[in-house]
């Protein structure tokens, strides 16, 4: 498939450039393409990417495809655009479409029983992050195209890819499928609402004994946030999910720990102090990379694993982690990013 994240994108600080800015043979080749309106994958010999040249002869910057929804004709069209990373998100929402108009009768299906589960207490937190429960249904819905068809990565599937994942979504049932993802989501919305409600507990009897401090309170909240963001459907992967039911089941191990020797906790936490600043600098910075942008996520991976290790033990830790894996993760993104 194209994976524009392997494409390195040089312009994005150049002016701003349209299909008007390129030459006449550039924008035949666009205007033919933006002029299909296809309800299946209809893409071979699509360029991933059309250069745009200045006066001088020189690449002043490029057009990237995107495939966009065209719901009145219940089919998509492709339009270029100057900018990468817009391009990989209307991919994302394009390609979720296309796959969607392929299973037609059990996506409605699908929808209704999302609905339905949204209806329950569990579902709260989740919902009020949106305008309404159908929005929320609908973020559910994409984060399930996303898992079976990979439309995550921003990508445009080559045919073969996109037949091989209809092939199996289809022996496998989108529906099923469907009903599993949507489990998985609800199962880490109850966990979650037990470990705040721990957190609560915890800061109760705290009060009680007066030993109370409200910071160390903040801090789990923190993190149960940093576990499951309110973000999640759209910034987590399916996988990345049952990273979640660990973290949070650390956490909570950590809460009833701390209330019994919390100078305990707080000298095996002081280890993690360096490395949260650092991921808070890191986050703080604008326009990092797709590199970058992975390896952020890889030191907040290691961060969460070293947690483990810390305050459970007895939780198995996804791969061995150790203060001097943070730190040499640390100096490889110092050097990139």
């Amino acid at each position: 498939g194209r994976d524009f994240s392997k494409i390195t994108d040089t312009h994005e600080t150049a002016p701003a450039i349209t299909t008007k800015d390129a030459a006449q043979k550039e924008r035949d080749v666009i205007e033919r393409w933006e002029n299909i309106t296809t309800k299946v994958w209809a893409f071979d010999g699509l360029p991933e990417k059309i250069p745009v040249f200045s006066k001088n002869d020189d690449i002043s910057g490029y057009l990237y495809p995107a495939v966009q929804p065209v719901p009145e004709q219940q089919a998509v069209t492709i339009r270029f655009g100057a900018k990468l990373d817009q391009a990989k998100k209307e991919n994302r929402r394009g390609m979720r479409y296309l796959f969607r108009l392929q299973f037609a009768q059990q996506f409605k299906s699908l929808k209704k029983m999302y609905s339905t589960t949204l209806s329950g207490p569990s579902a709260l937190w989740l919902i009020q992050f949106f305008t309404s429960k159908a929005e929320a249904v609908e973020s559910l819905l994409d984060f399930t195209l996303d898992t079976l068809f990979s439309t995550y990565s921003g990508t445009i599937p080559s045919s073969d890819e996109y037949t091989t994942l209809l092939q199996k979504v289809g022996k496998e049932n989108l529906y099923d499928q469907g009903k599993r993802i949507c489990d998985t989501v609800m199962a880490l919305l109850r966990q979650r609402r037990e470990v705040l409600s721990e957190i609560q507990r915890h800061q109760e009897l705290a009060k009680k004994s007066k030993t109370y401090i409200a910071q160390r309170y903040q801090e789990y909240t923190d993190l149960l946030d940093e576990i499951l963001p309110t973000d999640f459907l759209d910034s987590l992967t399916y996988k990345e999910l049952e990273d979640c039911e660990r973290y949070m089941k650390s956490l909570l191990i950590r809460i009833k720990r701390a209330h019994s020797d919390y100078s305990k906790d707080s000298r095996k936490a002081e280890n993690l102090v360096p490395h949260i600043l650092n991921l808070k600098k890191l986050r703080e910075k604008e326009n990092l990379n797709d590199y970058c942008m992975e390896k952020t996520r890889e030191y907040q991976k290691l961060i969460q694993e070293w947690r483990i290790s810390l305050f459970s033990p007895e939780i198995k830790t996804k791969f061995t982690v150790s203060a001097k894996m943070l730190e040499k993760t640390w100096r490889e993104i110092l050097n990139v990013c």
